[in-house]
């Protein structure tokens, strides 16, 4: 197995229901776990078989293995989706170590009930430069979005603090 199949099979096999929990979303079941779409909605559109480690989403007619789920929820490319689950950049095309070639560090904020809201890249060629996109529901558009600020991993600060003690809501 060369060092890229090594690392697309890493990110292949981070398990579908650990990465929609570290994104904040919740699915009812054991096996076959349903629930809202966090891309289009819905009550009931979306669903994750633990077993068979695919997503389905009857909403948006997607659906595959956790890199098809992290391109669909992040509206990125593969390598970038690769990236996002090992946490690591791609190896070098020779095969020795990893890639010199820099990916740009990004960030999603999602809002209060985990839908995409701003992602912002950076940049470092010399000069840092961080550009702005929003989410319009279906892919990410260059600028900011029109509503409110948000702090970064907003639905995570709020299970936080509600799970803090003397915490009321």
């Amino acid at each position: 197995m060369t060092p890229l199949e090594s690392w697309t099979d890493r990110a292949r096999h981070v398990p579908i229901e650990d990465e929609l929990a570290r994104r904040g979303f919740d699915l009812k079941g054991r096996t076959e776990r349903k629930g809202p779409c966090p891309v289009c909605g819905g009550t009931d559109r979306f669903s994750i078989n633990t077993a068979k480690r695919v997503w389905n989403c009857r909403g948006c007619s997607k659906g595959g293995d956790v890199i098809d789920l992290v391109q669909h929820l992040d509206g990125i490319g593969f390598v970038e989706a690769c990236t996002t689950l090992t946490n690591e950049p791609p190896p070098n095309s020779n095969g020795k170590g990893h890639s010199t070639q820099q990916l740009p560090q990004r960030w999603i904020y999602r809002d209060k009930d985990g839908n995409n809201y701003l992602r912002v890249l950076r940049f470092d060629d010399g000069k840092k430069s961080y550009p702005q996109s929003r989410w319009d529901g279906r892919q990410w558009l260059s600028g900011k979005p029109a509503g409110p600020k948000i702090p970064y991993r907003l639905p995570e600060l709020i299970v936080a603090s509600a799970d803090a003690p003397g915490f009321y809501l």
